[in-house]
């Protein structure tokens, strides 16, 4: 239970830097995915994150198979609503409940008190992992990291009671032989050669000093309370609950294998469920592997080789699952093989600077891809990480082989897969347990014969590292906030600069929004969003003719940019060039789906300019069909409905848009004027009335008023 405790004060730990977070909002992808996502704004339809893939985002061609995660956005929403709070406090337990989770599942590997504290303690507090605390949508590393912690633990305890039924004489022979990572019997019970491996690996090591440390560093006073965590053998209660059950073999055994059943499935069900959180998952397996091979050697690798059957099977299927969900996901690379190399060569290399000395962090690095592999700089990190493996190849340490496999399979992924950012911090999360781990196990080995040093330098390291995180929280206040930081950290980099361009023009900041939109086209002078994004700060501004010539120069460039082709019919539709509007809308339509936006505009301009009430009907329709619900478009409907005739069908489009709308003007004046037609002259005056209410002092309140005092009803 002291163990639990511990776990849990370091939870709390956790969570003390992001206290003043609470109040921060949305950023960018979690606006598509999160913000404007209609899948998420209910529950009733769940069982559909499971089988599309568009129900991540509001856009479908950002589609992800991450139904877990997209249910814990829905279940967010259903629980806090739509603002951010909600979801930054989910986000804060995830990380306090996965610091715990790392304490336990440590401890459960036999490891040092002072090991085992300070890996927890500095994965908790290491600002690389801010980004994912504090970026609502990195929960996806968060949610993956808790259930692959969880299944870890799980799989820990059923294997452990599997070698307690089959290496119980050999248990209870090593009882009294004090175990690698602890005190009396805390060594793995599966078979006496792991014992004795175990056991002769502590005798080679401890004239170095790794096993004497403990005790100086507890008289040091830094980690006195460290060691107090207990032994993570057998305790007398367990003992004694053991004894009961041998009174009768037969119960025993069938309690003892369903329990072993019950951390199987719980283990497979959370390893399910982090594949379908984040496919970086995929590496659970061999975790597994490294962390049984640290336990208990080869000989126990070979035992649970099933295990890890399992699990492969099960990521293989999800691949193929997921493949079949999101076409074309792996089919176009964003990079060539060879510069895809190059570029995680380098990145391997700074990442482990990143985690080494975590300052100068950013959403967007200053970190470009490499050219190939035969550059100076690629060979030379080359040489760097195949060192690196060579020595920790040849360390007798099983505490620094786990630490590098953890930090290295959970950006392994990321190595085999090209993705567009080629650093992020927030993927670095679960490998940041691996950094941890190397930075304790570099602390309690190098000054093991010097407590005190050893003590002032681990209080010294955890309060930088709490200062550090402590400065990333007003980063992440705001989108102006996080982009003008990253304009600082990254002036190289297009993203930073588009970002704070879109931030600005939120704001209104027109001119720094354009200054903004002009350094990203200095980086990358023919980047389509970025003069897309220009150019329609040129539309609001009525800057018209610099907007289309904007429009044209990405056309020119990229014909099939619908969005582009939108914005330059809207443009065209609003000088009154109808005709070449209706072209670009048509065109669009031909390079793809608008989701009912080049509808709704043609059936505008049909119900406007070319007086066919029919086809603008229809064009509605299909807005409404192949778009969201839409007030605007079932009142443009109504309007087509009544001059085609259809009463009854018109006050239906009607009343579905103040269903929507309640509160539109435009939608009650429309209805009274059919109420008008229809001879309901009570119900036309109150429709009149309600826009009345809402129009107040504009020019349609002026036409209202006069239609009511022509019926007697003043106004």
């Amino acid at each position: 239970m002291r163990a639990v405790r511990w776990a849990c004060v370091v939870g709390l730990i956790a969570v003390v830097p992001y206290a003043g977070s609470l109040d921060s909002g949305f950023h960018y992808d979690d606006f598509h995915s999160i913000v404007y996502n209609p899948h998420i704004r209910s529950l009733d339809e769940w069982p559909t994150f499971f089988t599309d893939a568009r129900t991540f985002s509001e856009d479908p061609q950002q589609a992800m198979y991450r139904p877990v995660l997209v249910l814990s956005y829905a279940l967010n929403h259903a629980v806090s609503g739509g603002g951010a709070t909600g979801y930054r406090v989910v986000n804060l337990l995830l990380h306090g409940f996965n610091a715990a989770l790392l304490l336990l599942l440590c401890r459960g590997l036999r490891w040092r008190a002072g090991m085992v504290l300070l890996t927890a303690l500095w994965f908790a507090l290491t600002p690389l992992n801010a980004e994912a605390v504090l970026y609502v949508s990195a929960r996806s590393d968060l949610l993956m990291g808790t259930l692959v912690l969880c299944a870890c633990l799980a799989y820990r305890r059923c294997s452990d009671g599997v070698g307690r039924q089959v290496g119980a004489p050999a248990a209870a022979s090593a009882a009294a032989v004090p175990g690698r990572f602890g005190g009396p019997g805390q060594v793995d019970a599966g078979t006496p050669e792991t014992t004795s491996g175990v056991v002769a690996n502590d005798a080679r090591l401890h004239p170095s000093g790794l096993a004497a440390h403990a005790v100086g560093l507890h008289s040091s006073g830094v980690a006195a309370h460290a060691a107090s965590l207990p032994p993570s053998g057998v305790t007398a209660t367990e003992t004694g609950a053991r004894n009961n059950e041998a009174a009768d073999p037969q119960v025993s055994g069938r309690m003892a294998g369903s329990r072993l059943a019950a951390w199987a499935l719980v283990a497979l069900l959370c390893g399910t469920a982090a594949l379908l959180t984040k496919s970086t998952a995929a590496v659970l397996p061999a975790v597994l592997l490294a962390t049984d091979a640290a336990r208990g050697g080869w000989a126990l690798v070979r035992r649970r080789w099933a295990a890890y059957g399992i699990g492969l099977c099960l990521v293989l299927a999800y691949v193929g699952v997921s493949r079949s969900l999101v076409l074309g996901a792996l089919s176009s690379p964003v990079r060539p093989l060879t510069r895809q190399a190059g570029s995680q060569a380098l990145a391997w290399v700074y990442q482990a600077l990143l985690a080494a000395m975590p300052v100068g962090l950013t959403v967007e690095h200053q970190f470009h891809a490499a050219p190939g592999v035969w550059s100076l700089r690629v060979i030379a990190s080359l040489l760097v990480i195949g060192s690196a493996l060579v020595a920790v190849a040849r360390s007798r340490s099983l505490e620094l082989r786990l630490a590098a496999v953890w930090a290295g399979l959970f950006v392994l992924p990321a190595t085999v897969v090209p993705l567009i950012v080629l650093v992020s911090e927030r993927r670095l999360y679960l490998s940041s347990v691996g950094w941890s781990m190397v930075a304790a196990w570099a602390l309690l080995a190098v000054f093991s014969r010097r407590p005190r040093v050893a003590g002032g330098l681990a209080v010294a390291y955890t309060t930088i590292l709490l200062g550090l995180t402590v400065q990333q929280v007003p980063v992440w206040a705001d989108e102006l906030s996080l982009w003008r930081h990253a304009v600082v950290q990254a002036p190289e980099m297009l993203k930073p600069h588009l970002r704070l361009g879109d931030a600005l023009a939120v704001a209104g900041d027109e001119v720094g929004a354009e200054r903004a939109y002009e350094r990203a086209l200095q980086v990358r002078p023919h980047h389509p969003v970025a003069r897309n994004n220009l150019g329609r700060l040129y539309l609001q501004q009525g800057r018209w003719d610099e907007a289309e010539a904007q429009f044209h120069r990405v056309l020119d460039r990229h014909p099939e940019l619908v969005p582009t082709r939108l914005n330059l019919a809207s443009l065209l539709l609003r000088q009154g060039r109808w005709q070449e509007a209706t072209g670009q809308f048509a065109q669009a339509l031909e390079h793809d789906d608008t989701q009912g936006v080049a509808q709704r505009y043609l059936g505008l301009i049909a119900l406007q300019h070319q007086a066919d009430p029919a086809q603008a009907a229809a064009l509605f329709a299909a807005a409404l069909e192949r778009g969201p619900p839409s007030a605007a478009v079932w009142r443009l409907r109504g309007v087509a409905l009544r001059q085609l005739g259809k009463p009854e069908e018109a006050r239906r489009a009607y009343r579905e848009a103040l269903r929507l709308q309640p509160e539109d003007a435009d939608t009650w004046y429309n209805l009274g004027n059919l109420l008008v037609d229809l001879g309901q002259h009570q119900e036309a005056a109150a429709a009149y009335q309600r826009a009345l209410s809402q129009a107040g002092d504009t020019p349609l309140g002026a036409v209202v008023r006069k239609l009511l005092a022509a019926m007697g009803g003043g106004g």
